[in-house]
């Protein structure tokens, strides 16, 4: 609910700029463990840790994409023709 209210109230939005920096700030002292910080250490999770589970998440991602699209180049070339 957080990021619909500041995006309808955003200035891009054509919403108020005093009204989004008020909206910003209550959300900010009230829910504090929304804000992302890369570099903490929540939840043990150090940077490092972090940006290697990124890493292996990205590139078993890309490896099923390749996979995917190789096989349905396959699949394209052995259908008979009509």
């Amino acid at each position: 609910m957080w990021r619909l209210l500041l995006a309808r109230l955003h200035p891009d939005a054509g919403g108020d700029q005093e009204s989004f920096l008020l909206a910003r700030a209550l959300r900010d002292g009230l829910c504090k463990e929304l804000r992302f910080d890369p570099v903490s250490t929540r939840d043990g999770m150090d940077s490092e840790h972090f940006l290697r589970t990124w890493r292996n998440t990205m590139n078993f991602w890309a490896t099923r994409n390749r996979d995917a699209l190789r096989g349905s180049r396959v699949h394209r070339c052995d259908k008979p023709e009509v």
